[in-house]
């Protein structure tokens, strides 16, 4: 995960060393999978069906055949962390998995913040459209990969000592920040629908059927602390004239909202017509503007087989995130609070934006499925 957050090229290293570690660990037998993950596997095995059947509706064979390939690398990306997980079955390897994800993050926002104010050389290499983008290719996916690390920030911030608050204080500001420079609306509200889904989830538990509070969670000083640094982060940065025009600008509806919503319009009418799909990256070659949204790109690319195969993978993989963090009382609760809160901003932030190939996404469409060691807190 420690170079997650290098992705100007593709394949990017990320892929490379993911596919790398896939064949090693297929060969080493390092790779192990319950019985439980059979009826997940049918809904992914739903998915690549739709996506193999739709092929035939192909236009363009190139833009079709690449397409399909970075779905089949995302499945596989998929199916090799729930492998090893499964096969070391420790929350101690989930952390090592999140440390590098938290460096990438923090790395990235930290470079978005000193390109946007322009405060190193070449600033303009990691600024596009004049919004934060780091390494990436586009600041909507920039913003939307910090989003996880700012939830995980909070979560080590009440479990960790009082040097170490401030080290998680620090990323949390900084990767907050990072997804507001990038000016992506939908990062934005993935971002508050997140965080007020963890909070929810870290608050509460059920046990015999009755919903009970869970004291321990966040306290009072550090909400304040977490609200007020948020806030003076915020006033100070709307005082930047760029920033306040910028986000100004980015607040309200957009020139090409109105082409978006029409092409999404057609796309949906012309759905009834093609069960089986247009074929994997078509909806460009055929309406001319991508649907800038996950459910409308799936559905009528991949058809209806694909589109039911991969909603009952997303509602599963969601539902079995929130009912471990409602009825765990162990300590690897709060990474199921996360996975759900997670999942359900990328869920609202897919219908504004193309999150199919999100390398993140997949990553946390795995990580529920892991048996993580249980042990009491």
């Amino acid at each position: 995960m420690l170079f997650s957050g290098i992705v100007i090229t593709e394949p990017a290293i990320f892929d490379i060393l993911i596919i790398t570690l896939l064949i090693t660990g297929a060969l080493l037998s390092y790779l192990k999978f319950r019985r439980y993950l059979i009826r997940t596997l049918t809904f992914v095995l739903m998915y690549l069906a739709g996506i193999l059947l739709s092929m035939y509706q192909i236009i363009n064979l190139n833009e079709g055949i690449y397409y399909l390939t970075i779905s089949v690398y995302l499945i596989c990306l998929w199916i090799f962390f729930i492998g090893v997980l499964t096969k070391f079955r420790r929350y101690q390897l989930l952390e090592k998995i999140f440390f590098g994800y938290t460096i990438a993050a923090f790395f990235s926002s930290i470079l978005s913040i000193f390109a946007f104010f322009q405060l190193i050389p070449h600033y303009n290499w990691f600024i596009k459209y004049d919004r934060a983008t780091a390494l990436f290719q586009d600041p909507n996916v920039f913003g939307a990969f910090l989003i996880p690390i700012s939830i995980y920030a909070i979560h080590k911030i009440t479990r960790s000592s009082k040097k170490k608050k401030i080290i998680w204080f620090t990323i949390f500001l900084s990767t907050s920040m990072g997804v507001l420079l990038s000016f992506s609306r939908a990062a934005w509200l993935n971002y508050f629908v997140s965080l007020s889904v963890f909070i929810f989830l870290r608050t509460l538990y059920v046990k015999n059927y009755t919903l009970y509070l869970r004291p321990s969670f966040l306290n009072k000083k550090i909400l304040l602390i977490l609200m007020a640094l948020l806030s003076i982060s915020f006033l100070c940065l709307f005082n930047i004239n760029s920033f306040h025009e910028l986000f100004t600008q980015r607040s309200g509806l957009q020139w090409y909202d109105q082409q978006r919503f029409a092409t999404q319009s057609t796309i949906i009418q012309h759905t009834i017509v093609t069960p089986l799909g247009i074929g994997p990256g078509q909806a460009e070659m055929i309406y001319g503007l991508s649907p800038h949204n996950l459910y409308i790109r799936v559905l009528i690319e991949n058809g209806w087989l694909g589109f039911v195969g991969f909603m009952l993978l997303f509602m599963s993989t969601i539902n079995r995130s929130i009912r471990r963090s409602l009825l765990s009382q162990r300590v690897n609760q709060p990474y199921f609070a996360l996975f759900a809160s997670v999942l359900i901003g990328i869920f609202v932030n897919s219908f504004f934006i193309d999150s199919l190939h999100w390398r993140h996404f997949w990553l946390f469409l795995a990580l529920p499925w892991a048996p993580l060691k249980k042990k009491r807190q």
